[in-house]
């Protein structure tokens, strides 16, 4: 439950720092100036701005800029959490790890959809970009709805609850595979399960033993 709650605070903490509702946002997200950052690392500048921060999408976590940038994210969630009356407590580092998590996939976004070069060496056009990201976007809610995991209560066995069931489709000779997780107070010998197969919800009954 903690730690649920506390990745509900770092969402809202990125979207109030960034202004970004869903991490997917980031594709579009306007990195820190590299003129910026030079002239910090070489004492000319002033470093990131508490008050409107900018990661520096083209360097890892560890890097000058982004080190202090994370620290005053990891203070802003630690502060959120210490409100939050009802959760426990975390030591610093906890709260940095989920930080640097946070900003390794909002990273990952982004860099995949800078343009890329052709096998001739042209740099994608806008309309290639924007077609070669729907299409990742649709492969990965494929990946996603191929690996839904489902949460329900045998019918049969009130008292057997049955979760985490993913499925498998072989399409050379329609065998569906089935991989799940059972919990509960007891197991009998015979469970109702459903099965999606091709868009169409099935019974079947699977002998678990």
């Amino acid at each position: 439950m903690g730690l649920l709650c506390t990745k509900a605070l770092n969402r809202e903490l990125f979207r109030e720092t960034f202004g970004t509702k869903q991490d997917e946002e980031f594709a579009l997200y306007n990195t820190v100036p590299m003129q910026h950052v030079h002239d910090w690392n070489n004492g000319r500048s002033e470093g990131p701005d508490p008050n409107k921060l900018q990661f520096d999408m083209t360097a890892n976590h560890r890097s000058p800029w982004n080190t202090v940038v994370i620290e005053h994210l990891t203070k802003l969630l630690e502060q959120k959490s210490n409100e939050a009356e009802y959760l426990p407590e975390r030591p610093k580092t906890y709260f940095k790890a989920m930080v640097v998590e946070k900003f390794k996939r909002c990273q990952r976004i982004w860099k995949k959809s800078r343009p890329v070069t052709d096998s001739h060496g042209f740099l994608e056009l806008s309309s290639q970009l924007e077609k070669r990201m729907n299409e990742a976007k649709a492969l990965q809610m494929k990946s996603s709805r191929q690996a839904t995991r489902r949460r329900s209560v045998s019918p049969n066995h009130p008292g057997l609850i049955v979760c985490s069931f993913v499925t498998e489709m072989d399409e050379a000779n329609s065998n569906c595979r089935l991989y799940g997780e059972v919990q509960g107070h007891r197991r009998p010998s015979n469970l109702e399960v459903a099965l999606e197969v091709g868009g169409d919800v099935g019974s079947r009954r699977d002998e678990l033993r």
